[in-house]
This record gives structure tokens, sequence and C-alpha cells, in this order.
């Protein structure tokens, strides 16, 4: 059966698997950011410590993929040639995001706000940002609601496309999202 979640409070039922992933696809972390008007995505880079810098160029944004694991996701992307999880942790009062060659933190996509939420010590948050800031930090999940998403409140995706681009599909057989799949 499932996990005991609030989503899932009967553990005989599997979990709901409608989240806007699958494994073996390679996925841009990204988020529009409306208020600074402009569209990012995820890089290796940490930024002040305990963000993730971002880039306008959905080609330099760093591929992720989804991992299914009991109650949600994780995901994971290639630093160096090792395996690192997109990783969320606290320290004091501090909400952190990186990576980690190693990582208990999973991620349960809400579709009401449309955001991939974590669980840590015993307090929901979102991977996004908000305000006109443009990188991937970790947020509150109490900040965010249905009527704030995308307007004040921006949660990060996984999409396989270059949002603004029109390209083709980030794919192990297509690792340029600049130029369309070759259909022939």
């Amino acid at each position: 059966g499932g996990d005991v979640t609030p989503d899932n409070p009967n553990p005989d039922v599997p979990d709901d698997d409608t989240a806007p992933v699958e494994e073996n696809v390679a996925y841009k972390l990204y988020i529009n950011q409306v208020t600074a008007n402009k569209e990012v995505y995820a890089t290796h880079t940490i930024s002040g410590g305990k963000y993730i810098a971002t880039t306008t160029d959905a080609a330099t944004g760093v591929d992720f993929y989804a991992e299914k694991v009991t109650g949600g996701w994780k995901f994971y992307t290639t630093i160096d040639g090792a395996k690192m999880y997109l990783h969320s942790w606290l320290e004091g009062n501090s909400k952190y995001i990186g990576y980690a060659a190693e990582s208990d933190v999973v991620y349960v996509y809400d579709a009401e706000v449309k955001a991939w939420c974590a669980t840590i010590s015993g307090t929901d948050y979102f991977v996004g940002t908000y305000n006109t800031f443009d990188t991937v930090s970790l947020s509150g999940k109490s900040f965010i609601n249905a009527s704030n998403t995308g307007v004040t409140q921006f949660p990060a995706e996984f999409v396989t496309v270059g949002a603004g681009e029109g390209g083709g599909d980030v794919t192990p057989d297509n690792p340029n999202p600049d130029v369309p799949d070759d259909d022939t």
C-alpha cells in the first residue's frame, strides 16, 4: 500500500501518482518569475550559501532526473561526475536548498498550488521563490495558496522544454533544448 500522509490517510491505498514527472526523463528546474519579468533555470551554483543560482538560458540550466521513492520523489543531477540530490534543510531559523550526495528529503507535488513541497522537521516548505528574487529557495508552504501561486509566489517546476524556446524535449538523445527534436 501507500504511505500515511495528509493527502493519503489510508496506507492500504497506493500513493497518488499524479505528479507531473516520471523517471528516466531529463528535466530543467524552472521558475517563471513574473514580478522580475524573467524565466530562470537552476544551475549547479549555490548563491549566498543557501539558494540555488539560476540562469535565463535553458541550455545552461542543469538536467535533473526524478526518482520515485516511498511517499513521493527525489530529484538528482550530476555534478563533476557524481550523482547529487536536490537537498533541503534547516539550520536554526534559516532554510537551505542545494545539493548533497545523500538526502532523505522527499518532495511531493501539490497540484492545488502547483508546487513541489517537502516536510522538514514537521513543517511544510515549497521549492520556488517569491517577490522579485530569482534564486531557487525554500519557503514556508503557508505563504502559498491557489490565488497567489504564479502571482507573488513562484513555485519551481520540472519542465522538459525550455519554456520560452519552443525547442525540442531535453532527453538523453537530445541534450540541447534549443534544437528541436529530429522526428525523421
